[in-house]
């Protein structure tokens, strides 16, 4: 192809006629061959951009010596450069935009996030004033640093020897350049990828979202487990399994699809099948239970649900935040999502988190659920009865929690309901029988 011909590769955007359209653009599904280079020369002087990449990974999670380059703009080193280099160490992605030697956006990406062997797509935008980094359709990073790279002068490499590395060993289908910084919208839809596991649509299914820590994924008996009347069905954290039948315990994967959710050990009941039936009683369609959670995990610590700052002026969505939205989008290829149930603030509690800070978090947190899924109906569970010892501001937190205001939310209060007897940090059986009841009535009214 011409090196400048306009609009090639542009997916789902050329179906819009206000379109963004690249400077450059070649995809492989097109019959192109990503060229190992592109010279400076022949796009022009670049203030801003936006650079799109589809590539696929077989080993994300590589334990080997030096770096990778999936692409690199910039002059001969790293004193100005817009880079995304994988760290062959731990598999980690290296996001950098660089000015006379100093790292203006700066954050490295677990490789947790990249599923082996499915084809991922990132883009970046850049522009004094703003930068923004979406990966498969989800903004993972903004910026908004006012100093951009002072120039160029080496242009493009495209899979090509990192500084002190390696040619990338994985498959990059798409390489587009756009020589406008695009809207943060823009971006996130130019990466949009929804074919991280293979999907079957109906729109006769609905699911319901688990979200949170412990006692959403359950710590009851499973001798204690009811049985359901109705055909109730599961998609578990392996994502590649599609629609099973559901079994407790519903928490645990032996292969999740991303690791962010992964708890070794975790067969205990949970109240995911006593929302389904009940819900599937009311309503006489196929429901399904989806787990999204993660024990021992606090809501504001960026370490696992909140947001990362290293730097000033620069967001990072966590990793855990991003496997669960995009657990979130992959189960919307597979039916309706009919609710999002958000059970946590346990290790926020114990660690002081207040119950102002907590709520302030929560609705940041929700934005962006809502951002990348719709309007889907979210309800919060307040904490039930406090422990006798260990937690500082569970009752702070379970009040903010009661309180707690949003569009198209409910709030469920697990006050009451029996916990187990020397652990009270968790619900009992009869507790989670108790409390499905009830969330499954918050659903259906």
């Amino acid at each position: 192809m011409s090196l400048l011909s306009l609009g090639r590769g542009l997916g789902s955007a050329a179906m819009h006629i206000n379109a963004p359209r690249p400077v450059f653009s070649y995809i492989t599904a097109k019959g192109d061959t990503i060229p190992a280079t592109v010279p400076l020369s022949a796009v022009g002087n670049i203030t801003e951009g936006t650079i799109v990449v589809e590539y696929r990974d077989d080993n994300p999670r590589s334990s080997s010596d030096g770096y990778q380059n999936i692409f690199y703009l910039g002059t001969s080193g790293s004193s100005n450069q817009v880079a995304l280099v994988k760290y062959m160490a731990n598999g980690e992605l290296l996001f950098r935009v660089t000015r006379n030697n100093t790292h203006y956006l700066k954050f490295d990406y677990k490789p947790d996030a990249i599923v082996p062997g499915r084809t991922n797509r990132i883009a970046l935008s850049f522009k004094a004033g703003g930068v923004a980094v979406a990966l498969n359709g989800i903004v993972i990073a903004t910026h908004n640093t006012n100093l951009m790279p002072a120039s160029f002068a080496d242009g493009f490499d495209i899979g090509q020897l990192a500084q002190g590395g390696n040619i990338f060993a994985g498959d990059i289908s798409e390489f587009s350049f756009y020589d406008k910084a695009l809207s943060v919208h823009d971006v996130r839809r130019l990466s949009r990828k929804t074919d991280i596991v293979d999907a079957e649509f109906s729109a006769a299914r609905d699911i319901i979202a688990f979200m949170g820590q412990s006692n959403s994924l359950g710590d009851g008996s499973l001798v204690e487990a009811p049985s359901y009347t109705h055909a109730i069905k599961l998609l578990s954290k392996d994502l590649s399994q599609g629609i099973e039948n559901y079994i407790d315990p519903y928490g645990y994967a032996a292969n999740p699809t991303f690791a962010n959710l992964f708890n070794s050990t975790n067969n205990k009941f949970s109240y995911g099948g006593v929302v389904c039936d009940a819900v599937m009683g009311i309503t006489g369609r196929e429901t399904v239970a989806l787990p999204v959670n993660m024990g021992g995990t606090g809501l504001v610590d960026p370490a696992n649900w909140g947001v990362i700052s290293e730097v000033t002026g620069q967001s990072v969505m966590n990793e855990r935040s991003y496997a669960a939205i995009k657990t979130l989008q992959t189960a919307q290829q597979f039916g309706n999502l009919k609710a999002v149930v958000w059970h946590q603030g346990e290790t926020d509690a114990a660690s002081g988190v207040s119950g102002a800070n907590y709520a302030s978090v929560l609705t940041d947190f929700y934005n962006v659920i809502r951002r990348h899924v719709g309007n889907v109906p979210i309800i919060t569970i307040a904490l039930h009865d406090e422990p006798p010892s260990g937690y500082l501001t569970w009752n702070d937190i379970q009040t903010a929690q009661k309180a707690f205001t949003y569009p198209n939310h409910t709030v469920v209060s697990a006050e009451g309901k029996e916990a187990q007897s020397g652990n009270e940090t968790h619900l009992s059986a009869t507790g989670l029988i108790d409390l499905g009841g009830d969330i499954a009535d918050a659903i259906t009214a």
